[in-house]
């Protein structure tokens, strides 16, 4: 089986099953302090060991509470080591394997360029794709990314991953988009 969303399994995610756990964050990306660290790592291709040991510190006790039994990660073609190297930090610090299940199958424009729900939705429809055979049976995954905004990566994502053979996936980022820091992101430019 190729597990690859696309237009004839546009609905998948949207099966009880399927959905993914409630998720954390290390913070919203609006925190003046580790928001702007966030932002200048991904500017930098690299995350620093303060993030990372942040990033572990908050959620240890759930990753150890959830039994979670593998860390995965959204991959990238555009900063293809960023979130994988910051992903395998992660999980060699909580003590669990790294897998490299997941595949970006085409290019597509960032999420945040979207304006509406519907069209970041659109956008992702077939970019993501399983490895065959990669996604331990029953597992506990981790997913992993960076910035999230409109959550329809980690949605689609942590579907295919269930339909792959996960039993469970708990989604991780770095830095949350909310309302606000669009807010103050406009401000910015108009002054």
């Amino acid at each position: 089986r190729d597990f690859c969303l696309s237009r004839g399994l546009g609905d998948v995610y949207k099966r009880q099953t399927q959905r993914v756990e409630e998720g954390r964050a290390l913070c919203n990306l609006s925190n003046q302090a580790i928001g702007l660290n966030i932002l200048e790592g991904k500017r930098n291709g690299q995350f620093d060991k303060d993030i990372i040991d942040a990033a572990v510190e908050r959620i240890h006790e759930w990753v150890l509470n959830n039994n979670v039994t593998h860390v995965c990660c959204i991959p990238s073609l555009r900063k293809k080591q960023l979130v994988p190297n910051m992903a395998k930090k992660i999980a060699e610090q909580l003590k669990l394997p790294f897998i490299d299940c997941i595949k970006k199958a085409k290019e597509n424009e960032p999420q945040k360029k979207m304006i509406t729900t519907f069209s970041q939705k659109e956008n992702i429809d077939g970019v993501f794709k399983i490895i065959k055979g990669s996604v331990p049976e029953d597992s506990k995954l981790l997913l992993i990314d960076d910035i999230v905004d409109s959550r329809w990566t980690i949605t689609v994502v942590g579907a295919l991953l269930k339909n792959a053979g996960a039993n469970k996936v708990f989604p991780f980022c770095l830095g949350k988009i909310t309302q606000y820091y669009w807010t103050q992101r406009e401000r910015r430019k108009n002054t």
